[in-house]
């Protein structure tokens, strides 16, 4: 089945800040507590409870008291500061906003009238805000029930439908001339309306990703039903059923704004398998595997592998690429990120495949482990060493992770080493061995800060997608440490720096040790994986690259591209 995904998916921006001050808050003595629900989705809220961030209840006084993005009425705020009680106050700042307006209209003497659910925490708290004066109203019907002598304040919920609103402040400027209007819906709320009514035009059915108690996940239904296409509204995947959806050709997906990103690539995965499969569905399904089980990723180190012998020996070695697959396979399945808590791999969609095929996995890993040692001891004494040693490393780091705490959110940003171990890793295995067996110590040097550097990259881009929408999942990943403008703004001068420092290092070899052929090898082998590397970043960026798997496979390609320039060239020499 053909799927196409929405721009606007995930955690909204004002979430996302709730989830972070709420772990940061559980990290701290005393826990949190609160008066409902961080977020409208069971599986985030169950995820959340394992990092520690689980409500209490707000009869725990040695809880402090959080609020979260709905806000709360000025009363309550009171009730608990009179009782000595610590507040984190997550209000998402549109609905602190709308609290604003409300009690200044309502200072200034006009009759505030709300337009939303009426049960709803926001309105609730926005209300309170308004004092006792205030009007509720969910339709344009509505207004024509209501009557005063004064001005009006007309504002909404920032999750409300925009159409309705619209109809609603219709109604009643003409009913009540003195009536001020004041579009208080979300923007992101806004695009993800609007893009639920196109995507409803461009798929033959919409699939809503989100919890049922979620005001603007129903909305999102509410919109798609309206546009007169039939809508499934999911929780998980598991909920999906292929009968009903296998007449239909395309399946358009959009998620809530408390529905986390994992989730949705989760019922995206399972609608690809459903229906009619088309040949990109098919292309996806062989990549899979491949992926998952991080042979392509093996695959990508020992393309490299081969274009750097090919700059630094003039010809390519076998089984020292095989050497370093072997090493990046076991270094990468054996640390792979898995969930804090043993009872989240039912909560995740991410590491599925893994979690289910672990032993396998590892045991592969620990036989890739062996394969290596043994190639590498066919090329000489020191090769063994280095790989013996790389070897170590990887596992004591990967046990390391295993017995040590993560460090929480709430610590700060820090240079988390998982990345650079890993490059430094990469570099190690790759170059080292070829760099061992020539005197072209200039080139042997460029070669090795080319692939730190693009590994580092490249391991930045797939955690930037990883942490897009959400920040349940991988607390130790810089995206999160340091924040995603300035995670890509890193990855984007690593990759720039990749792409640019063949050049200097070619340089710097025909001046100081002449040859002219390994000048033009580096300038047409190394560059190429940074390009690569630099235009996903650019498409992560544009949410023009959704999916975990292409952004993997296309990552994984930045290797192979070298190694299959390096063999052409090899060939044709």
């Amino acid at each position: 089945m053909k799927v196409i995904i929405a721009r606007n998916s995930g955690f909204c921006d004002g979430v996302k800040r709730a989830l972070a001050l709420a772990i940061a808050a559980a990290g701290k003595p005393g826990g949190i507590a609160g008066n409902g629900p961080l977020v409208h989705n069971r599986l985030a809220l169950d995820l959340l409870a394992l990092h520690g961030a689980a409500d209490r209840g707000g009869g725990d006084g040695g809880a402090r008291i959080f609020v979260r993005a709905h806000g709360i009425a000025p009363e309550e705020r009171r009730r608990w500061e009179e009782a000595g009680r610590e507040i984190v106050d997550a209000t998402c700042p549109r609905v602190a906003d709308n609290q604003r307006l409300a009690r200044e209209a309502a200072e200034r003497g006009e009759t505030v009238v709300l337009a939303g659910d009426r049960e709803h925490a926001e309105i609730q708290a926005v209300a309170g805000s308004a004092g006792s004066d205030c009007r509720i109203v969910s339709e344009p019907e509505d207004i024509e029930k209501l009557s005063f002598p004064g001005p009006v304040f007309l504002l909404a919920q920032t999750t409300f439908n925009a159409e309705t609103f619209r109809r609603i402040a219709y109604a009643a400027g003409r009913r009540f001339p003195n009536c001020r209007v004041a579009d208080s819906i979300c923007r992101a709320t806004q695009d993800r309306q609007e893009e639920a009514v196109r995507l409803a035009r461009l798929a033959d059915v919409l699939v809503v990703v989100g919890g049922v108690n979620s005001a603007n996940t129903r909305r999102l239904a509410e919109i798609g039903r309206n546009a007169g296409r039939p809508v499934v509204m999911v929780e998980t995947a598991e909920e999906l059923e292929a009968a009903a959806l296998f007449p239909f050709r395309t399946a358009a997906v959009i998620s809530g704004a408390s529905t986390p990103g994992w989730i949705t690539q989760g019922v995206v995965n399972r609608l690809r398998c459903l229906g009619r499969i088309g040949v990109g569905d098919r292309f996806r399904q062989f990549l899979h595997p491949l992926v998952e089980c991080r042979l392509s990723t093996a695959l990508s180190a020992g393309g490299l592998a081969l274009a750097v012998e090919f700059l630094l020996l003039r010809e390519v070695v076998p089984t020292l690429a095989a050497a370093g697959a072997g090493y990046v396979f076991f270094a990468h399945t054996l640390n792979r990120r898995i969930p804090p808590n043993p009872e989240a791999q039912r909560l995740s969609r991410v590491d599925s495949f893994y979690q289910a095929r672990r032993s396998r996995l590892l045991g592969l890993a620990w036989l890739a482990a062996a394969v290596g040692l043994g190639l590498a001891a066919s090329a000489g004494m020191l090769t063994f060493i280095l790989f013996l040693l790389a070897f170590v490393a990887a596992s004591l780091y990967a046990l390391a992770v295993r017995l040590l705490p993560v460090r929480p959110a709430w610590a700060g940003p820090r240079w988390h080493p998982r990345n650079w171990l890993m490059a430094a890793g990469w570099a190690l295995t790759i170059v080292g061995p070829p760099a061992l067996q020539t005197e072209e110590m200039l080139g042997g040097l460029g070669a090795a800060l080319a692939v730190f550097l693009l590994c580092f990259g490249g391991t930045l881009v797939r955690d930037l997608h990883d942490s897009a929408s959400d920040r349940l999942m991988g607390l130790d990943t810089l995206p999160i440490r340091l924040g995603p403008p300035r995670a890509r703004r890193l990855a984007g001068w690593l990759l720039g720096l990749a792409a640019v420092l063949p050049f200097f290092t070619a340089g710097a070899v025909v001046w100081w040790e002449g040859g002219f052929s390994i000048w033009l090898a580096f300038v047409l082998l190394l560059p190429a994986a940074p390009g690569l590397g630099l235009f996903l970043l650019g498409q992560l960026d544009r949410k023009r690259l959704l999916d975990a798997v292409l952004l993997q496979a296309g990552l994984d390609a930045m290797g192979v591209l070298p190694g299959l320039l390096a063999l052409a060239a090899y060939c044709l020499a």
